[in-house]
């Protein structure tokens, strides 16, 4: 059997990584110098590594049969292998969250998002009409409410996307708007706890929606509101980096300044080159290239999309449109910070931002889909 691979997809793809290689180059050349007394390629050339790993990942997981993960033995081998490094890296790794292999950083939480839509598609099949039953449906989503515990403890960014995972299979596979809503609640009560218990998350929020402090003075809170957001590392203005990134996207205008003409990336926006790439985009190609990325995104959620609808079996409904809503939705989080629409969060870019982790993760993701369109339209 022939497959036919989805041309509009990878090309879509392609041009997105080959546009991030482009301007981690930009953001970074600088900052490799001056602030880590390196090459001004240095961070290119690994990106260029991750990117070029990663394609070739893309079109592995292409090849593959995605039925092939619906086997229950690599449904729980990839659940229960992204639990244990999550752990682990919680425990034992850098800041909570990266491992060390091979002299480069790994962060176990980006591959959650893979094999929870992996997980939840196969649980979606198997339930069948049991999807109503909490009694059953409870028990079986402890997995992921594990893994959503541990990843939050140190990531709310990768916790929050594993949970929108969760929140489409569950209602793609027809779960009531009842229980969905309260799923829902309980997620977003673990979310404030989350951003409570840390001085630095409920920091970044304050700073973004009440600046002023006016409503804990209003409760006549603001002296331990004072107290407890000075027990955070992250010290001044946490809306500083929002400020710099709208500086760099108001001042590219239509057309930008010209790639490598930004200035914003000369160590006064933090982290350019990972989280705040697409603020770079918006000074060097302006408006035009904001929209151009924001549309590289729309072509990715039509074609996973289009895949999800005309898959063979629910199997790969659920699993392509669980995978393709999680990268756009990434994507759309990561342009809201950067906008100042939403607190700052240390989420990347899909395909563009500087990190392997995320490039990986991103391009089994896409390979999957693609197996999936493949099937489709051979079958």
């Amino acid at each position: 059997m022939r497959l036919k691979i989805d041309g509009v997809l990878f090309g879509a793809v392609l041009v997105l990584t080959v546009l991030g290689l482009v301007f981690v180059y930009s953001a970074s050349a600088f900052v490799a110098v001056e602030r880590y007394r390196q090459a001004s390629h240095y961070f290119f050339v690994r990106q260029l590594i991750y990117a070029a790993t990663g394609l070739g990942l893309l079109v592995l997981f292409s090849l593959v049969d995605y039925r092939w993960f619906r086997s229950p033995q690599a449904v729980f081998l990839g659940l229960g292998s992204v639990l244990g490094t999550v752990t682990l890296a919680a425990v034992l790794g850098s800041r909570g969250r990266f491992l060390e292999a091979f002299g480069a950083q790994v962060q176990p939480s980006e591959f959650a998002k893979p094999a929870t839509a992996i997980y939840l598609a196969w649980l979606a099949v198997e339930a069948r009409e049991r999807i109503q039953d909490v009694r059953w449906l409870v028990p079986r989503l402890l997995p992921v409410g594990l893994l959503c515990a541990v990843i939050g403890y140190r990531d709310l960014g990768n916790a929050a996307m594993v949970a929108v995972i969760t929140a489409v299979v569950l209602f793609l596979a027809g779960l009531r708007w009842k229980h969905l809503m309260i799923m829902g609640a309980l997620a977003a009560v673990a979310a404030c706890l989350g951003i409570v218990s840390e001085p630095y998350r409920l920091k970044r929020v304050v700073d973004h929606l009440d600046p002023q402090h006016r409503l804990a003075r209003a409760i006549g809170q603001e002296e331990w509101l004072r107290q407890y957001l000075a027990r955070s590392p992250i010290q001044g203005d946490t809306g500083y980096q929002a400020h710099q990134a709208e500086l760099a996207i108001g001042a590219g205008g239509l057309a930008g300044r010209g790639i490598m003409q930004g200035t914003q990336k000369l160590l006064f926006l933090p982290e350019a080159h990972t989280d705040c790439i697409y603020a770079i985009v918006g000074e060097e190609l302006g408006l035009l290239g904001t929209l151009g990325v924001l549309a590289g995104f729309g072509v990715i959620f039509w074609r996973g999309s289009l895949w999800a609808l005309r898959a063979p079996d629910r199997f790969g409904t659920y699993l392509s449109a669980a995978l393709t809503v999680g990268i756009v939705v990434q994507a759309l989080l990561n342009m809201t910070v950067v906008l100042n629409l939403g607190p700052t969060k240390g989420i990347p870019m899909p395909l563009l931002s500087y990190g392997g982790s995320c490039m990986w993760s991103t391009m089994v993701s896409l390979g999957m889909i693609m197996s999936v369109g493949a099937r489709s339209e051979s079958a």
